[in-house]
């Protein structure tokens, strides 16, 4: 049975100067598995932004890939 779920939010590819193209993504932890409720929050406020506020990736985003995670340790890379 899944612990929760991942949600996660890509940018469009971004080209800044002369740097190859890139994209951007923030993802988030679900634990009750509300991934609506989620995605709307983040429709009704045109977007969505890092922990540090210094990366917002508007909706819609270009992408959102949603994961069931079962261990605990898949959410290492959240903290």
């Amino acid at each position: 049975m899944a612990k929760g779920r991942k949600v996660t939010f890509y940018s469009p590819t971004f080209k800044k100067g002369e740097q190859e193209a890139a994209s951007a993504s923030i993802t988030i932890h679900v634990g009750s598995g509300d991934v609506e409720g989620i995605m709307q929050v983040v429709a009704e406020k045109g977007g969505i932004w890092n922990e540090k506020r210094t990366l917002f990736i508007p909706y819609p985003c270009a992408f959102i890939e949603i994961e069931d995670v079962k261990e605990k340790d898949d959410f290492a890379d959240l903290l």
